[in-house]
């Protein structure tokens, strides 16, 4: 129930913007997680990063990666991304190198490294 009030009131949000000729602010529409260590939101609510090892632990933060992957499901679904972006993201080898994907509205770029984790940035595509 809370994902659907928080999705009613991102879209509600996001429309008016638009409406009145300005674009999404991040910091407004994830507030509620906003504050979870995992989470940077740039102060002009242009971009939000999510890092699934924000501290760098050797091996990964296991206490952090379900809760930070958590939010990112709903960052993604919030936005409108695909199913099939998270499963890129997740199936992305250090090798790989930074990778992305958009939609009419949002871009989204990640990389991957075993010692770093799971780096996501997601921007406005204007």
């Amino acid at each position: 129930m809370k994902k659907l009030k928080l999705l009613v009131v991102s879209i509600l949000f996001t429309v008016v913007l638009m409406a009145c000729g300005g674009s999404p602010d991040f910091a407004d529409m994830f507030e509620d997680i906003a504050d979870h260590a995992w989470i940077e939101i740039a102060s002009d609510g242009s971009f939000i990063r999510l890092d699934t090892n924000p501290r760098n632990v050797d091996g990964g933060d296991i206490s952090i990666l379900a809760p930070a992957l958590a939010d990112l499901d709903l960052i993604l679904e919030e936005l409108d991304f695909t199913a099939a972006t998270r499963e890129r993201m997740t199936a992305t080898r250090a090798l790989d190198g930074r990778q992305e994907a958009e939609n009419d509205s949002f871009r989204a770029s990640w990389t991957f490294h075993p010692n770093n984790g799971l780096v996501v940035i997601f921007e406005i595509n204007e």
